[in-house]
């Protein structure tokens, strides 16, 4: 319900809350993760960066750094967001470039210290049983924050859960309620609250989030009901990411040529996209155990889905179609030239 009373009550009030849960949940993180690093002092071990701790099973340790790789993938899910606000933001095709290529350099810094101070403070030799705890953020806390620990943690959890909510209903109802306005979903879709939020988008997500996530959890347990979910939209994800990569390509060679440079729009889209590629095998190989091993027949009834939908639009609104590629309102600002035009 507070989930929902933040993204249908405008813009301007889910974007302040936000910015506050973040600040919390970043803030509490940063704290901790400086606690162990002091603590332990001399003993952090600079090899975490390396392959040294890795497990050997294929590709010099690489295999298990793919393998992990998915949770890294699940953690930055997220960073893109703000591109569906672009209709609700002043100067979004400056703003909205500097809030993706910015947060994902943020939270990547602080995931990066966060992850080192984890493994150094829990204790490189007993390693296995971070993987064993059921919260070993909880743990951590408690051994270096006392009784206390557990509780700012436990709320810290709390704050991430409902400012993620909060962002994925914000950015999953604006691109249904685009979507509603060229007639690629039902009409409904594009009606607006009285607040200037597309109200039926936000409805219809809360309550698919609620059967599914509620559902799941009754059948699997909470914990599998989490890691079945997430797997499923992270390898949805990595599809995502991996068409993004192709498209740079694609996109600047036929639509703008003149544009079209060797390095920014071959080389560097290729080296994210063969590393997406290893990601998304060693997720799938060897098959995960049951119910993990379902997200990929679900991924794959689910693009069926998706193939059969666009194939109807394509017969019955191929017009809607077409003006996807204009799913946001046109804007007198002047197209930037280059991501670095962008971000100054």
């Amino acid at each position: 319900m507070l989930v929902f009373s933040l993204t249908y009550f405008g813009i301007r009030i889910s974007a302040n809350a936000s910015m506050i849960l973040g600040a919390i949940e970043i803030t509490i993180i940063l704290a901790l993760s400086i606690t162990m690093i002091v603590a332990v002092g001399t003993h952090n071990d600079l090899k975490t960066f390396t392959l040294a701790y890795s497990a050997e099973s294929g590709l010099g340790g690489l295999t298990g750094i793919f393998q992990g790789l998915v949770f890294a993938f699940l953690a930055f899910v997220g960073f893109e967001t703000a591109a569906p606000l672009g209709e609700e933001t002043h100067n979004p095709k400056r703003n909205i470039p500097r809030a993706i290529v910015f947060s994902a350099i943020a939270i990547g810094l602080l995931y990066t210290l966060a992850a080192f101070a984890g493994v150094n403070g829990w204790g490189i030799p007993n390693i296995q049983g971070y993987a064993a705890s059921a919260a070993p953020w909880a743990d951590l806390a408690k051994k270096y924050w006392g009784t206390v620990g557990p509780v700012i943690i436990s709320f810290a959890i709390l704050n991430s859960a409902l400012g993620n909510g909060n962002a994925g209903i914000n950015a999953t109802s604006r691109v249904a309620y685009a979507m509603g306005r060229i007639g690629t979903l039902p009409r409904a879709f594009a009606r607006l609250s009285p607040y200037r939020t597309p109200s039926v988008a936000i409805i219809v997500h809360n309550v698919a989030a609620l059967v599914i996530a509620i559902g799941l959890g009754l059948l699997f347990g909470v914990t599998t009901a989490f890691g079945l979910i997430g797997t499923i939209l992270t390898l949805g994800l990595l599809i995502l990411y991996f068409a993004s990569c192709v498209s740079a390509f694609v996109f600047y060679r036929r639509e703008r040529p003149q544009d079209f440079r060797v390095f920014q729009h071959v080389i560097v889209p290729v080296i994210p996209a063969i590393i997406l590629l290893f990601v998304f095998a060693s997720q799938i190989y060897p098959l995960p155990p049951y119910p993990l091993n379902l997200s990929v027949p679900v991924l794959v009834v689910w693009i069926v889905l998706g193939i059969l939908y666009l194939l109807y639009l394509n017969r019955t609104n191929p017009k809607g179609l077409e003006r996807g590629k204009d799913v946001f309102l046109e804007d007198l600002e002047p197209e930037p030239k280059n991501l670095l035009s962008a971000l100054e």
